[in-house]
Parts: C-alpha cells; structure tokens; sequence
C-alpha cells in the first residue's frame, strides 16, 4: 500500500488509526455518549439557556474528531446520502419558519428558537460519529455494552422508584421536576433517570430492541449484558406506566419479527430472546398487579388506553387535538336566550321583583356604554366611571342602598353584575352579564341524540341521560342518577375544556342542580386543573348542593385561579357523587372568565385561544409560526401537528420525509441480515406510533440514543451503506 493509500483510508475511517486490539478514543467516546444519554440528568444553565445534558457537551469532541484529516472543501460533503440531506432539508424550512416568523409575521424571537436548529446538527454529529466509530467490532461491541449497563442501572433506580425504597424519591429529583414526582406518589409511574415515565419508557423500549438484535446476531456482543438489558428494558416500559411506550415497544417487536420471519432466520437464538422478552414482560406485569401502586393497576391503566370516554388520557387527547383544530362543537354559536322555569322558590314581593328589574336595566346600560367606549377607544375602561360623561350622563346605582354595581375586567372582556332578591328568579343571587363567553359547549343540553347530551363525557359506570324534566334553561336538562350499580363508586358527568391559556387569571365554574325527593348522599360541583408541564391540581375545588332543599334548584359557584407562571392546559367542570341515591337534575353549565357567575341566557360561547397551533397554521400553512420560544408552546401530545402548526406544510412533508429515509435504509440493511438494521425499523415504526400521542425527534434524550443506534446499525461491518 503507498503512503497515498495510507492516507484515504485513515482519512475514510478515524477508527482504522486506533489500535486494532481495543475499542479506541472513537469507541470510548461512543460509549460514553450512550451511557451519559440514559444515566446523566439535564442540568439547568443561567440567562434562560436550554438544559444541558452530558451527552450534548460529548458530541462536540465527537464533531472533531468526525472532521479531522478532512481538507476544508470535503468536511461537509464526504459520504453524503440521503439521512444527512433529510436532515439537512429539515433544518433549511426550520430556519425559514422562524425567519418567516419573526420578518414576516412579526412574532416575538427567541433565541432558544435557533436552538431547534442546533438539536438537528447534534442528531446529525450523534448518527454520523456513531457511523465511523461503529466500523470496527471492537468499538460497537464497547458502545453498545455501556448502553446496556446503563440502563440496567435505570431500571434497578426505576424499580426502586415504585417499590417507594428509601431516597429512591429524593434521589429522583435530581432527573424529574417536582410535578413528576408528584405522579409517582399518586399513580406509581417510575421515571427512573429520564425527565419522566412517558420518556423513560420510550427510552427503555428502543434499549430493549438493542438488545434483542444483538441476542439474535449471536456475535460476542450478544452476551450477558444484552440478556439483562432485554430484561432490564422491558421491566422499565413497564413501570413506566406508559401506554404510548408499551405501544412502541409493541410496534417494534412485531416489525422486528416480521423481517426476522421475511428472511426465514427463525432459529435457536431468535426463540431464546423472545421466549426471554415473554418471561420478564409477564414477571414484571405480575410485580406490578402483585405490588400495586397509584389510583389503577397496570392491567386496567392499559386496558383504558383506547377509551375515548370517561376521563382517560385518549379523551384529553381527543379534545386537545379539536381544540388545535379550532373545532368549537356543540353549542358553539350564540343563540337567543332560551326559555326559563323558576328555581322552585318562592318568590319576593312584588317591589323586590321591581327593584330587580330596575338592576337588571342598569346593569344592560351599563354594559351598552363599555361596548361603545371599546368601540372608540379600542379597549375597556379601567373603572366604570371613565364612562362619564362621555358615554353615560351619571353612573347608575343599586335601587334599594345606592351601592355602585360590580364591574370586572377579565382576560377576555369585561362584566357587570348586581345582587337580586328574588329566590325564584334564575338569576339569583347574582345577575351577571358582559362580554364574556362560555368555554364549555352545549351547557344546556340542547343538543344531542337520544339521552346523551353533545359534549359531555361521564365516568364509566354513571348514569345519566339528557331528559326533559330536567330543563332549568330551555326544553334539555340532564338527569344524573350517579352509580346505582354501586353508590359508593364515584360517578361523574362532566366536560374537560382545552385552554392552552397562561395561568394566574380567575375562571368560575356554575351549574345550576335541583336534588330530587328520596334521594341520598351528596352532588357537587367539581372543578380540576390540568398544567401544560404535567402538573394537576385534582380537584381545584368543589362545592355540594344543600341537601336539605330537595326540589329546589341551586346555583353551585366556583371561582378558582391557576397558578400563575404556568400553562392551563385543561380545565374540567363535573357534576360529581361519591356516594349518591336518587336523581338530580342539572343545567345551565358554564366556565368563563372572571370571578363572578354569568347570567346563563344568552351566554354566547368562548373564542378559542389565539395562541394554539392550530391558529398559527392557519396564520401561515406552508412554513407555520416558528417555535415561538419566547411565548411558550402549546402542549398539543402530537408531534405531526406540533410540527405543522410550527413549521407548516413544508415542514411536515420535510418531517416525514426524514422517517421515511431512515426506514428506507434500515429496511435496506436489515434484509442483508444485520438483526440491529431491523430493531432500528421496528424502532422507526414504534416512533411514528408514538408520535401520534406524544413526540420524539424533539426530545433530546431519547433522540440522543435513537440516532447513535441507527449509526451503529448501519456500520454493521460497513456491508451497506445508508447514504449511497
């Protein structure tokens, strides 16, 4: 060989420089990588910079390295192929969204949004690295044996996470938020070293398709390391307590089988693996239903998975992704004030009912002069008597004490409200009106088929139908009856409303329910919040009706106020029994803005939130809205609208395009028999799995190890090349 020789081949593989009889820097490093990418927390950084993790700040040697004895002209364009120009296709429409974004539409920048870019250079750095380190065995076989250690060590954290062993929880509060270790205590989701059970499963099932491959190969890799990874993953996606990453691993295995099966391989070693994934998946699902922890066993937790009613994580679901489609649903549009019975009270004398007309015309006026000083001044005044004397010659005041009405700004508008004396009237004890909508949908029941009201939902178990003696507002009430299979269960009707909304600003939640003679036990107005970061406050508050006034109706009122400095994802209003006999009817359902009770005729329903995906798309359908960093994203649990909404038509088709490549290799590579080509498959047919009810290319730490898998897999002795 001549020194020229010499030089293209050290300058084609960095790895043929190290010492054949060890792994080499290239190997260490890799193995480094895989260790940091399951192990090692985020660390938080000053100045409102991302978290960094340890296997970003590896990745920048691993640069290096990929781009030394490279003359400057070939850096970039050597062994390029179609992942690197997926990749790179990627990262051009991410760069003119957040330009269109910020030149053209005029959006707030941030520049944690250029940060979107610099994770698709590290995937890029990750899978290239573990490309030309993964050329020689030596090197694969240390990778991939640190990986495995790895996350052995993670599932033994995350098993003594949900045996609740002493300082497993205080330890995990150096990898999850406060919020996720609330989950743990309340529901028993290990999250072991990952930011939390969602992720931590996902990142264990692709450790468990490893591993897989590598038992099958039958090469010196697939010792004892991968059998307790294959172990180890498994018992992790299980504890995890995630249906997305049980979906996944699901995905995978039957990818992985079928191309397995395609090339007729079923042998020895192929039974083994399966036969010992089957064991530890059945072992680890009887500790979990022998050890129960949290509000529902595993089997059940599962079993709910595909529930689109009852309040199931796919009903939330659902209605996020209505709400980013900006569907308004049932009772969407104003209509006219519907008619009303009486309360069942009696009634005040006939001055008090006076008197209670005349509020109610003060309180009209009232809200007819904010209308018309919005209209010329393009906001609503501070107080009410900014209104005099330009658009009122005096302010009006309560009829009996001369007390000023109650005027509100709200986050949405404004209301006006006056106290009332008669018991009978449907407003009372307050009459409320203004520009304030309601953002629950079908609140009186209107509308529907048979006895099932539009728009509302019910706990399994409860019954309830939407009936006509149970009017209060219009000809529709609703009929609940709670469990009468077993009382002391808890039943529910209720609606979960996406807001999408920043927290710190009063909502008031009000039905109005009359408890029917006989009955027993008590209903209550219910009220739960749901935060963008995980975090619930469940219940917020809650209200009974008085069960001493049976045939009465009651107005049950809440007024709750979301933490400020965080995301309301979803609020959730419930006509709620524990332990409850007989029937009460319910209507006139309503969430709006503010601190007081609106009254219910007329209310017209809420405008959806202007900063959701959804209406960012639509603003610009081909390159979206950008990231927008600086005002916070909405948490929308599918990453294809995630990225339509931020970066547009281009960028989805740009976003599946990247999928379909890296499929399209694996399966290339699979075929010639490399077991680890067909587990990164099953993986890439996992992912686009999950994506539907979370996210992935986003997420850096299960990206951290996908793309160093799939560089691996495709070095497989260099017997095909992806990018050719």
């Amino acid at each position: 060989m001549t020194r020229a020789d010499s030089h293209r081949a050290s300058a084609a593989s960095p790895a043929a420089t190290d010492s054949a009889s060890g792994p080499g820097r290239d190997g260490l490093l890799l193995a480094a990588i895989l260790a940091a990418v399951v192990a090692t927390p985020a660390v938080p950084m000053p100045f409102d910079l991302p978290d960094l993790r340890l296997e970003q700040a590896l990745a920048l040697p691993a640069l290096l390295l990929l781009l030394r004895h490279r003359p400057p002209p070939r850096r970039l364009l050597a062994g390029f192929g179609p992942i690197d120009a997926a990749l790179l296709a990627l990262g051009a429409v991410t760069t003119l969204s957040i330009l269109h974004a910020g030149l053209v539409l005029g959006e707030h920048l941030s520049p944690r949004d250029g940060y979107e870019i610099v994770k698709l250079v590290l995937y890029w750095t990750l899978f290239r690295f573990a490309l030309v380190a993964g050329a020689r065995p030596v090197a694969r076989r240390t990778a991939r044996t640190a990986l495995f250690a790895a996350a052995v060590v993670a599932a033994l954290v995350a098993l003594a996470q949900y045996l609740d062993l002493p300082g497993a929880r205080a330890a995990g509060a150096w990898w999850a938020p406060a919020h996720h270790l609330r989950a743990l205590a309340r529901d028993g989701r290990a999250f072991g070293l990952a930011a939390n059970p969602n992720y931590f499963g996902a990142l264990m099932a692709l450790v468990t398709l490893a591993a897989l491959a590598v038992r099958v190969e039958g090469t010196p890799q697939g010792g004892r390391w991968a059998a307790m990874a294959l172990a180890a993953g498994v018992l992790g996606v299980v504890l995890s307590g995630s249906r997305g990453a049980l979906g996944l691993l699901s995905a995978g295995l039957v990818t992985f089988w079928l191309l397995t099966l395609g090339r007729g391989s079923i042998g020895p070693r192929v039974l083994r693996a399966t036969a010992l994934l089957a064991v530890t998946f059945l072992a680890a699902v009887l500790l979990v239903e022998t050890v129960p922890r949290g509000r529902q066993d595993y089997l059940t937790r599962v079993a709910g998975a595909l529930s689109p009613t009852g309040d199931s994580d796919l009903a939330l679901r659902l209605e996020r992704w209505r709400g980013w489609l900006g569907g308004r649903g049932p009772g969407a549009e104003s209509a006219p004030a519907p008619a009303l019975g009486g309360t069942g009270l009696p009634a005040a004398s006939a001055e008090a009912r006076a008197r209670d007309a005349h509020r109610k015309a003060d309180v009209r006026r009232l809200v007819a002069a904010v209308e018309r000083f919005r209209a010329a001044t393009g906001t609503v005044p501070e107080t009410p008597a900014t209104l005099v004397p330009g658009f009122l010659d005096a302010l009006p005041a309560d009829p009996a004490d001369g007390a000023p009405y109650r005027y509100e700004r709200t986050i949405s508008g404004f209301t006006v409200a006056a106290r009332l004396e008669d018991p009978a009237d449907p407003d009372y004890p307050l009459f409320a009106t203004g520009d304030v909508g309601n953002y629950l949908q079908n609140g009186d029941a209107e509308e529907g088929e048979g006895g099932r009201a539009a728009g509302f939902r019910a706990l399994p178990g409860t019954i309830w139908e939407r009936a006509s003696r149970a009017a209060l507002f219009g000809d529709f009430g609703i009929a609940f009856r709670g469990s009468q299979s077993a009382p002391q269960r808890r039943a529910a009707v209720y609606q979960q409303r996406y807001l999408n909304r920043p927290g710190g600003a009063p909502f008031t939640a009000t039905v109005w329910v009359r408890l029917m003679p006989e009955s027993r036990g008590e209903v209550f107005l219910y009220v739960n919040v749901y935060y963008a970061d995980g975090g619930r406050a469940d219940p917020y508050a809650r209200v009974a009706a008085d069960p001493t006034r049976p045939g009465v109706w009651q107005r049950l009122s809440l007024t709750i106020t979301p933490d400020a400095g965080r995301r309301v994802d979803f609020i959730g209003v419930y006509l709620l029994s524990d332990d409850f006999q007989g029937e009460a009817h319910a209507d006139g359902f309503e969430l709006v803005d503010g601190s007081v009770p609106v009254s219910f005729p007329g209310l017209r329903a809420a405008d959806r939130a202007g900063a959701d995906l959804g209406a960012r798309f639509r603003r610009s359908p081909l390159l979206g809205s950008g990231p927008s960093k600086a005002t916070g994203g909405a948490a929308v649990d599918n990453e294809y609208l995630l990225v339509l909404g931020r970066y547009g038509l281009l960028g989805l088709a740009a976003y599946l395009a990247l999928w379909a490549v890296l499929l399209r290799a694996a399966l290339r590579a699979a075929r010639t028999g490399v077991p680890p080509a067909a587990a990164v498959a099953g993986g890439v047919v996992g992912l686009l799995l999950f994506n539907l009810v979370a996210g992935s290319l986003y997420q850096l730490q299960l990206m951290g190890l996908f793309w160093p898998l799939v560089g691996l897999a495709l070095s497989e002795g260099r017997r095909i090349a992806p990018e050719r």
